[in-house]
């Protein structure tokens, strides 16, 4: 998946882009951790039973050195395959668990709705 300005999650009805406001600390405050290129990956389960299980699905992000575009998905245990947690009820404490760090990014200015 290639960088973009604006994302929307497959099966998602919400557009995110980059905060004008993005600032490094912030990022680093809420797990965000520098890769060798520089960007910045965020690397989270959101299956609220067993957060530690290698089979729980994640969100990851990666927001690029200069914080202008970024990259988002859903993924499964094994991370090489998007999951969409939207179109049915099955993944509900997974979408519970992915809009509750959503939102807490918008509060800290990473993202924003369009």
């Amino acid at each position: 998946m290639a960088f973009s300005k604006s994302l929307q999650l497959k099966g998602g009805d919400t557009k995110y882009e980059l905060s004008p406001e993005i600032k490094k600390y912030t990022l680093l405050d809420l797990g965000f951790s520098n890769t060798k290129s520089g960007n910045f990956a965020y690397k989270k389960s959101i299956d609220p039973e067993s957060p530690f299980s290698k089979n729980a699905m994640k969100l990851k992000i990666t927001i690029n050195s200069d914080m202008a575009e970024f990259k988002m998905a859903i993924v499964d245990g094994n991370e090489m395959n998007d999951v969409d947690i939207f179109s049915n009820d099955k993944h509900l404490e997974e979408r519970d668990q992915f809009n509750f760090i959503m939102q807490n990014m918008i509060l800290r200015k990473v993202f924003r709705r369009v």
